[in-house]
This record gives C-alpha cells, sequence and structure tokens, in this order.
C-alpha cells in the first residue's frame, strides 16, 4: 500500500471510533468514562488532520492532493462591422412591380453576439481551437439604377429624361458560426479559421424609389419626381442561408485566462437566400471577441 494512503485510512478508523463513543455518551446521558475517551479520540482525530491539510516548514505535505483539472473552455462576446456586396442578384418577387437586377450592389452592416470557444489540448499550449459565435447580423444593401433618354415633343422642342431608381435593402440574420482555429507558432499568436455558417432570416425589406427629372433644350428646369414603387418584405426568402467563412485573427492575450481577439472574415454565400434567383450575399466582417476562462 502507498504510504500516502495511511494517514487518511488512519482518519476513517479515528471517524467511526469518534461516532461510536458519541453515540455511547448520548446513551448514557454524559457519563464522564465516555466524555473522556471523546475528548481524547477528538483531540487525535484533529491532529491527523492537521497533518494532512497542513504543510510543514518546507512547505510539503505528505498528502498529495489531486491537480485541479484545466478548463478547456472560454466564453464571451463579438462584435464588428461588415462590407457586404449583393452578387449577382435578379430579385424575384410575387409582385411583378419588383424585378430588379443588383449588380454589385453593396452596403456597410454590423454584427454582434455571444462567442464560445473550446481549446484543443492542454489549454495554456494549445495552438488549435473550436469556436462558435451566436449573432445579429444586419446586411443592407444598397444599388442606384440610371436611365437617360433624348425626345423631341410635338412642337421639335429637344427634351432630355432622366430617371433614378434607388433601392434600398434591410437585411437582418441570426447567425451560427462554426469554424476551426490553428496557429502555426507558439510565440507569434496569429491564427487562421476556417468553417461554415448558418443564417435564418429575420427580417427581408425592399423599398425602391423612383425619380423624374425632365429638363428642356434651353435648360429650363421641370421639378423632379418622386415616387415609391415598392416598400414591403423580399417574397420568397428560403428558410436557411448556408455559407462558408475563411479569416484570420490574432490574440492578444490579458493573462492565462482572458482573450482579445481582433479578425478579418470573409463570408460567402452557398445556397443563397431567395428561391428562383441568384441572390446571394458575400461580405468581409472585421470583428472583435472577447473571451474570458471562469
Amino acid at each position: 500500500m502507498k504510504k500516502e494512503l495511511y494517514i487518511p485510512l488512519i482518519i476513517l478508523a479515528l471517524t467511526l471510533v469518534f461516532g461510536a463513543i458519541c453515540l455511547m455518551v448520548f446513551l448514557s446521558d454524559g457519563n464522564a468514562y465516555w466524555i473522556k475517551k471523546k475528548l481524547k479520540i477528538g483531540a487525535l482525530l484533529l491532529t491527523f488532520n492537521g497533518i494532512v491539510y497542513g504543510t510543514n516548514a518546507q512547505g510539503v505535505s505528505c498528502y498529495l492532493a489531486p491537480a485541479p483539472m484545466p478548463n478547456h473552455s472560454l466564453y464571451g462576446i463579438t462584435f464588428g462591422a461588415s462590407r457586404i456586396n449583393h452578387q449577382n442578384t435578379e430579385i424575384n418577387s410575387e409582385d411583378k412591380t419588383v424585378k430588379a437586377n443588383l449588380y454589385d450592389a453593396t452596403g456597410t452592416g454590423y454584427f454582434i453576439g455571444l462567442s464560445y470557444e473550446y481549446e484543443i489540448g492542454n489549454p495554456y499550449e494549445s495552438l488549435s481551437s473550436i469556436i462558435c459565435n451566436v449573432q445579429y447580423d444586419n446586411k443592407p444593401g444598397k444599388v442606384n439604377r440610371y436611365n437617360i433618354s433624348q425626345t423631341l415633343n410635338p412642337i421639335e422642342e429637344e427634351t432630355i429624361g432622366f430617371s433614378k431608381i434607388k433601392i434600398d435593402y434591410s437585411f437582418s440574420f441570426i447567425t451560427t458560426e462554426i469554424f476551426y482555429k490553428q496557429n502555426f507558432f507558439r510565440r507569434v499568436p496569429i491564427g487562421i479559421i476556417v468553417g461554415p455558417y448558418f443564417s435564418i432570416p429575420v427580417k427581408l425589406n425592399a423599398n425602391e424609389t423612383l425619380y423624374n427629372r425632365v429638363n428642356n433644350i434651353d435648360s429650363i428646369k421641370i421639378a423632379p419626381e418622386e415616387k415609391i414603387i415598392y416598400n414591403d418584405e423580399i417574397k420568397n426568402a428560403k428558410a436557411i442561408d448556408i455559407g462558408f467563412i475563411a479569416g484570420i485573427q490574432y490574440e492578444v492575450i490579458v493573462g492565462r485566462d482572458f482573450k482579445i481577439i481582433p479578425s478579418v472574415i470573409y463570408k460567402h454565400s452557398l445556397t443563397g437566400i431567395q428561391y428562383k434567383s441568384d441572390w446571394k450575399i458575400t461580405s468581409m466582417d472585421f470583428g472583435i471577441s472577447i473571451r474570458y476562462r471562469f
């Protein structure tokens, strides 16, 4: 038997004896004989407990306590800004008035949410992790379409017609990102992150406004006309958008349990966000995650 087990077994035996003597003190209505035995066994029990939990002058205990298990998990928040592009898209709607090409429609949005990281291997030496973010994504889009025409009116006066259709799109999603992080250098905490994302639309809204303006040949201007063509939810939206993530991050480690992580991430839609169209969103996300090991 290992020597470090002797004292715990002695303490167990003394505890059982002490309990039996306490019972005898109770049954004998406080007999002096049993009270003396109780005090002696109690003192002996305290002595051995002091040996186990205390230390000697050299700071060494005869009891080997198990080392605490390292915590692999870090929790925190993530937030940042997005530069968004709506790629080669033709929006289709049940309303025939809304059918527009959105080539290179762009916007600037933001995201904010919760972040979780599980470090693989020894937490204090790990170079790889599994990271999960659940966040609110705001991804708007904006595009202008122009048309210029030149005509002659019935009295042979030349006119130049100018029209612009301004389309504003409001998008918001609840997005789950799951990616793998790999650092390549132990002393320089720069890593790559790759993985999928899943976005559920919360709001998809379109506002299409027509601006008309006509100038005659002698530059007398007629007041422009503004007309809202469409302002409603986008039809035929998919229930979920699936895409992939690829990016780079840098870990600013504050102590052993606190990280501040700036990152640049490219996100690309694979499935699109609307049936019967090729509407896909890409974005470049500039974010910061703050995580802490509790």
